[in-house]
């Protein structure tokens, strides 16, 4: 699963590369938690900037989407204060 972040270069010019990065450490917080911990074929990666990678071993392309759309959809609802 590759996930791209948008608007970041606009947050980072409105708000600062400071607040940008702690954003993104939030970000990779939540992401990470959507993975499976407790196995070792789940594994999450911050590829550039605002680009995440998650492999997900021993999981079929349509899990795969049902657990991106899931972890999609928890990120959308998280609010970053």
């Amino acid at each position: 699963v590759l996930m791209d972040l948008d608007e970041t270069d606009r947050f980072n010019r409105e708000c600062g590369l400071e607040l940008g990065d702690r954003l993104l450490q939030e970000v990779s917080k939540v992401l990470f938690a959507g993975i499976r911990n407790n196995r070792g074929f789940d594994r999450f990666y911050r590829i550039s900037g605002q680009q995440f990678l998650m492999f997900l071993g021993d999981t079929s392309a349509k899990d795969g989407a049902f657990a991106s759309e899931r972890i999609r959809q928890s990120l959308s609802q998280t609010t970053f204060r």
